[in-house]
């Protein structure tokens, strides 16, 4: 008979996490869920999610567009070490595939993007070709 080798679990340390701030407490489960998610994912409370969201007048950062069925993504800088308030960039629609949020993620680099800039503004064909 073969014996079945079983891994041994690995213990998770879990993080501090402060409790919510007593505004959040008064709140519905689904309000204080997603105040632990940004407290533990980006260093943010709701009410500086809240906070953001009227800066930008309810609208993606990127597009200008109001958020359909879901709420805007928190967009943040994953090169920030420790990550925390100092990540937090800004709220961009998520969308699944089209979404600022997303698209934003594949270009994250800011001197390719200025020279994607000055390709699409002085495109080499039209130099050459002219």
């Amino acid at each position: 008979m073969r014996r079945i080798r079983r891994r041994k679990r690995q213990t998770r340390v879990a993080s501090y996490i402060p409790p919510p701030p007593p505004a959040v407490l008064h709140r519905s489960k689904r309000d204080r869920d997603r105040d632990r998610r940004y407290r533990t994912r980006y260093g943010i409370t709701l009410l500086d999610y809240e906070a953001i969201f009227e800066y930008q007048k309810g609208v993606c950062h990127l597009c200008g567009r109001p958020p359909k069925k879901v709420s805007l993504a928190v967009d943040h800088d994953h090169r920030v070490k420790g990550g925390g308030k100092t990540s937090v960039r800004g709220l961009l629609c998520p969308g699944r595939y089209f979404g600022c949020n997303r698209k934003l993620g594949g270009i994250d680099n800011v001197p390719w993007l200025k020279r994607v800039i000055d390709y699409l503004e002085n495109p080499p064909a039209q130099t050459v070709l002219s």
